[in-house]
């Protein structure tokens, strides 16, 4: 029975571990290139590209917006395409 206990904790303890155990430069690659791509969807949405946008999203994709709305790929590639649609660039505080 203590196995029982021990092991959820050993499980536990080897994913808090892992990470440490990979070089900062691989996880400040990677952080790179998640930022890479979070930027070029935002230029995708920007320059309303569902070209682009419909190459880099899976056909499952559902978006939760801001306030609950559901959108699938149809619906939210038909967003990007509305000109009506303006979106801006908004920079964070420094």
């Amino acid at each position: 029975m203590k196995w029982m206990r021990t092991l959820p904790l050993a499980l536990t303890l080897g994913l808090i571990l892992t990470p440490g155990a990979n070089p900062g430069a691989a996880q400040s690659d990677d952080a790179s290139k998640i930022v890479a791509m979070e930027n070029l969807w935002n230029q995708m949405q920007l320059n309303h590209d569902a070209v682009a946008m419909e190459k880099m999203i899976d056909e499952d994709f559902v978006l939760t917006d801001y306030d609950g709305t559901l959108l699938d790929k149809k619906q939210f590639l038909d967003s990007i395409k509305d000109m009506s649609i303006k979106l801006t660039r908004r920079c964070p505080r420094e």
